[in-house]
């Protein structure tokens, strides 16, 4: 399948130098760096180890913030009658 062409308007000053570092530190164009970090963005696996990286509980931990949510889901019945 021949690659598709894309064009990005109105990306903010911010955004476009980040990705033209990105680049520079894997000695890249900014247009061999796009379609890389697009992939990354939303290929699955890639996804599932960079959040597995954010959600690395113990056991404990989990259900401290499981309690917590549930502490939270009560509904106070004094404030909606």
């Amino acid at each position: 399948m021949p690659a598709t062409r894309i064009t990005v308007h109105h990306v903010v000053p911010e955004l476009a130098d980040q990705h033209r570092e990105i680049g520079a530190k894997r000695v890249e164009s900014p247009n061999t760096t796009a379609p890389r970090r697009l992939e990354d963005a939303v290929e699955p696996e890639t996804r599932r180890e960079r959040l597995g990286r954010y959600a690395d509980w113990t056991r404990e931990e989990l259900e401290e913030f499981e309690a917590a949510v549930r502490a939270q889901r009560v509904v106070d019945e004094q404030y909606w009658r």
